[in-house]
């Protein structure tokens, strides 16, 4: 918790750039981290692929991952991985159901952990 309170406390606006860039939040009320999944939904509504739709969530949250894990316990860090499995068996397996509700098991899991997921 020591990184993450240091990091939390940028010296100069570089470094504020940084974090922010990374996804972490400052003086956003609840919220202390961002993942974004609304490019890949906005080139969903373009293209109708769903595998890539798939693949680039993945992506998003894959990118993030050892960030979150500085500002979630284990075990909601533990849920997020498995989420991400669920996520990486959807290609083979993509009809709208199981990707909506991927989706929204990734809300809720990030409601609950105060991470704000940009979408559409």
């Amino acid at each position: 918790m020591e990184k993450l309170t240091k990091l939390l406390k940028p010296k100069s606006e570089e470094e504020i750039i940084e974090i922010e860039k990374r996804g972490f939040l400052r003086n956003k009320g609840k919220w202390k981290f961002s993942i974004s999944i609304k490019g890949p939904i906005e080139r969903f509504e373009k293209d109708n692929n769903k595998n890539k739709l798939v693949k680039e969530i993945i992506k998003s949250i894959e990118d993030k991952k050892d960030d979150i894990k500085l500002i979630v316990n284990t075990s909601e860090f533990d849920d997020l991985v498995t989420i991400l499995d669920d996520f990486k068996t959807l290609p083979n397996n993509p009809y709208d159901d199981n990707i909506n509700s991927k989706i929204n098991e990734l809300y809720d899991w990030a409601d609950f952990n105060c991470v704000w997921v940009e979408s559409v």
